[in-house]
């Protein structure tokens, strides 16, 4: 969801921008069936493929803010300006996990 306005007034104008993204919990993206797999065979050889080629995804919320501002010297010059946040929605708790990423 996305809320964007901009104001005008004189010579300047000014933009506020809110988005937020809801958060998903953590999900089976491939999930493979138990068996051997090739691979070398110092890359972790107690995994099996069900352990080691799963992959599971989540993303958490996030609220991020952005406001800018420009002001027109002349026809030809604008001085612009602003500032955003920028939250990542990577959920950390899938570090946790032997698998693929």
């Amino acid at each position: 969801m996305a809320l964007v306005t901009n104001y005008t007034f004189g010579r300047s104008q000014i933009g506020i921008a809110a988005q937020y993204y809801a958060g998903i919990d953590i999900y089976e993206v491939m999930e493979p069936a138990p068996g051997s797999f090739v691979r070398p065979i110092d890359v972790a050889p107690e995994l099996q493929s069900d352990e080691f080629l799963r992959l599971q995804g989540a993303a958490e919320s996030v609220f991020n803010v952005a406001i800018g501002y420009e002001y027109e010297v002349s026809e030809s010059l604008s001085i612009l300006g602003g500032i955003r946040n920028d939250m990542s929605y990577f959920n950390k708790d899938l570090n946790k996990e032997a698998e693929i990423s």
